[in-house]
């Protein structure tokens, strides 16, 4: 149990591994998608063969509890580190990075997961966001749009060491949308920058 300056207190859940093995493990972020709540996972010494977990609590019950928990697999190799989720159309989008590299997934069950073609040249993909209409994903060298007619590059960075650039698994440049302007944060030197089509 911890206790909360304003006597509100957090109770136990839920864990992972279970049994608890020698290591550190942590839950990463979280998304809501149908009945599930998903949570990356990060495994300090690489060696977790799963690469996310879910609770999945029965529908008359509103308190997860362990036995809601689920382990998957879903990457070759495991050990992914969830960069981003993301539910959207009712799709779960899911941003990882491990071994095999960095890949944005889409799942229509959040069960069957398959891969997000981007263009080989933009670089890693870092966050994803609705944005006029449609999804955009910052990528660690571009800004691309999904819709219907596949990925469309909406913007490039030319120079040589993109602010978007992924070197930490916790550090994912992030996308937003502010009173209708979409924003991506910057890895150096704190920026922010504010999205400016031509059109």
């Amino acid at each position: 149990m911890i206790e909360t300056e304003l006597g509100a207190r957090f109770a136990y859940a839920a864990d992972y591994p279970h049994p608890y093995r020698d290591g550190v493990w942590r839950l990463t972020f979280l998304v809501r998608f149908r009945d599930r709540l998903y949570a990356g996972l990060q495994d300090y010494e690489q060696r977790e063969p799963n690469d996310y977990v879910y609770f999945a609590p029965a529908r008359d019950r509103a308190v997860i509890s362990q036995d809601d928990l689920h382990a998957v697999r879903v990457t070759d190799a495991g050990t992914a580190q969830t960069l981003r989720w993301y539910a959207d159309g009712g799709r779960l989008y899911w941003i990882a990075w491990n071994s095999e590299g960095v890949a944005l997934r889409v799942s229509d069950d959040g069960d069957s997961w398959r891969v997000v073609a981007l263009p080989g040249d933009l670089g890693v993909p870092t966050d994803i966001v609705r944005f006029r209409g449609a999804l955009h994903v910052l990528t660690s060298r571009a800004l691309v749009r999904l819709d219907q007619a596949g990925p469309t590059v909406l913007a490039r960075f030319l120079g040589k060491r993109s602010p978007f650039e992924l070197d930490d698994s916790f550090c994912a440049a992030p996308l937003a949308v502010f009173q209708g302007e979409l924003y991506a944060g910057g890895q150096r030197d704190g920026a922010l920058y504010r999205f400016k089509p031509d059109i």
